[in-house]
């Protein structure tokens, strides 16, 4: 079955629970994009400060003082576009609920990889769910992650140039091509595509073998369009067409 997964690039907190409230109880999972401003040059929540201890509700969040927007009904995958994600961090965001975390592979030295594949690793047990992915930037070799893929749930393939900016356009033959490629050789591992997928993209990449896609824009729209019906339409569009 293919997952539809809603993406936000949230500004602030509030955003994060308005666009929550309009697909809670439509997805079980959603994707939060967190920027530290240096692994890519934009910034989101919590990275709105000068660290990532300042936002206060990601504080309370981490002390189990409230928790993520509609947690009760859905899950989140964390897209973590920070410069060397350190241990402390995934165990921040392990604390805040995640289900799933995603680093990107060009995020970190590959000896720091496999110490944070490590630790994620020691953090599995019987009480927590968790799934660890990786990402793959669009000129990154399919081949480098192959020493990874015993220790990951997923590879996530970028769909556009710029990682951290939704409203790119999709990169089209290229995606295409490296979906085809990884599944035909990994055919057991899910692969997610994320990053400027419309209607008609997601159907080339579910036959190329796609089982994640990734939609901020194409379900969110621009500010002004951002209602329920218009994104609850959009939600509906992508899960017929797949």
């Amino acid at each position: 079955m293919v997952e539809i997964i809603p993406a936000m690039l949230p500004a602030d907190f509030k955003e994060i629970q308005e666009k929550v409230a309009l697909v809670a109880g439509r997805v079980p999972l959603v994707q939060l994009d967190v920027c530290d401003g240096r692994f890519v040059p934009s910034r989101s929540w919590p990275y709105r400060g000068a660290d990532l201890h300042r936002d206060q509700h990601f504080a309370n969040i981490v002390n189990q003082q409230e928790g993520l927007p509609q947690w009760q009904q859905l899950d989140y995958e964390i897209d973590l576009m920070v410069q060397g994600p350190t241990p402390a961090i995934i165990d921040d965001w392990i604390a805040a609920g995640a289900s799933r975390i995603i680093v990107h592979l060009e995020s970190a030295t590959p000896h720091h990889l496999k110490e944070l594949i490590g630790h994620l690793a020691s953090r599995r047990d019987a009480a927590t769910f968790l799934e660890f992915g990786l990402a793959l930037a669009l000129e990154t070799p399919l081949e480098v992650v192959t020493e990874y893929l015993e220790d990951v749930n997923g590879i996530q393939l970028m769909g556009i140039e710029r990682v951290g900016y939704q409203g790119q356009e999709f990169a089209g033959d290229r995606v295409f091509d490296r979906v085809r490629a990884f599944h035909s050789a990994h055919p057991e591992i899910p692969i997610t595509v994320d990053g400027g997928v419309n209607v008609e993209h997601a159907r080339v990449l579910v036959e190329a073998g796609a089982s994640r896609l990734i939609i901020g824009s194409a379900i969110f729209g621009s500010p002004e369009a951002l209602a329920h019906t218009s994104v609850v339409a959009a939600l509906e569009k992508f899960k017929t067409c797949v």
